[in-house]
């Protein structure tokens, strides 16, 4: 397997029975050339276009007559090209340690250590406290910031573990991480506030009141 765009050359013989035994050069299982009879050492070229192929020589023969040799051979195989993307990430792995914090965030980055351009996901695993953002993009060498996020929200006292994977390329890379709740998360209460005492109503006030059947009486002095 190789990844393009590049040049791919080779050297090949084939000394078989013409027209029934052939050698056969395959990329990505479509037949791209063949040749048959006697054929003596010659170079071929071929241009790859870019991404992942997968390329084969083989040599068929049916069962009946053998002429020649009866032999392929293939020599000198020889590739110019781009190098294939490359998946990197850091850091290894994610301690993340709450004490009554409801969110915590810890940054893990990727790149792309090879060519091209790489394309790339993230998913979590572990359980709905555990989230990554952005769950996807692309790399040409430059770094991208992932942010993997904590919720402790709801969570009871004890240890938990989860996992980041990000994959790119046909390459898996697994962050494990840990998370340690040592205090319970609570719930923030809005405060109630206060009405503030008024300058004429700090101290009580006593209302008189009428009283049924009494009057007012004035009082002599004796």
């Amino acid at each position: 397997m190789l990844w393009g765009p590049g040049t791919l050359s080779y050297w090949w013989k084939v000394d078989s029975e013409s027209g029934w035994d052939f050698l056969r050069f395959k990329m990505d299982g479509s037949e791209v050339q063949a040749i048959s009879g006697f054929r003596n050492w010659m170079e071929v070229t071929h241009s790859v276009p870019a991404g992942n192929h997968t390329l084969s020589w083989t040599y068929d023969k049916d069962g009946s007559v053998s002429t020649g040799s009866d032999a392929a051979w293939l020599d000198l195989v020889y590739f110019s090209g781009s190098q294939p993307p490359a998946l990197d990430t850091a850091p290894g792995q994610s301690d993340l340690f709450t004490s009554g914090e409801l969110f915590l965030q810890q940054a893990v980055t990727v790149s792309n250590s090879g060519g091209g351009t790489l394309n790339y996901t993230a998913n979590t695993s572990g359980g709905a406290w555990l989230s990554v953002s952005p769950s996807s993009g692309s790399s040409t060498g430059e770094t991208d910031t992932l942010q993997v996020t904590a919720n402790a929200a709801g969570l009871s006292e004890g240890n938990y573990s989860g996992s980041v994977t990000i994959s790119g390329n046909g390459q898996n890379d697994v962050i494990p991480v840990s998370l340690s709740v040592t205090s319970s998360s609570a719930i923030p209460v809005s405060p109630q506030v206060a009405r503030p005492i008024s300058r004429r109503s700090r101290h009580p006030v006593c209302r008189r009141e009428a009283m049924d059947g009494f009057s007012a009486v004035p009082m002599k002095a004796e």
